[in-house]
């Protein structure tokens, strides 16, 4: 993907709550790019909801999140917010080095 890829949504992180907006927001027509340190292994204990456990739920989100067309960039943080003229151009992000002691130091 590249760096200066034109999309109108950028979500930070994605959990519950950055599946969930990132898939409301690509049904209404947004191209949205998601930034998240690792989505494919990190693993949180969440609350049972409706019989199924969390993890469950969320990975139909994330699944039908990236089903609709959202684009997610692992290994990375976001940093800052480019404003030009008042309004928000653009979003700063470093990719972290892959595991071990300096990937702490972003943390």
């Amino acid at each position: 993907m590249p760096l200066n890829l034109d999309v109108d949504v950028v979500v930070v992180g994605f959990g519950m709550a950055g599946a969930a907006a990132s898939l409301a927001a690509t049904r209404d027509g947004a191209r949205v790019l998601v930034l998240d340190q690792d989505f494919l292994t990190r693993r949180r204990s969440s609350a049972r909801r409706a019989g199924r456990s969390g993890n469950s739920a969320l990975a139909d989100v994330r699944a039908s999140a990236l089903d609709a067309g959202v684009q997610v960039r692992t290994g990375c943080r976001a940093h800052e917010l480019v404003v030009v003229g008042g309004e928000i151009s653009g979003v700063g992000y470093a990719t972290l080095p892959p595991g071990g002691a300096p990937t702490a130091a972003y943390r």
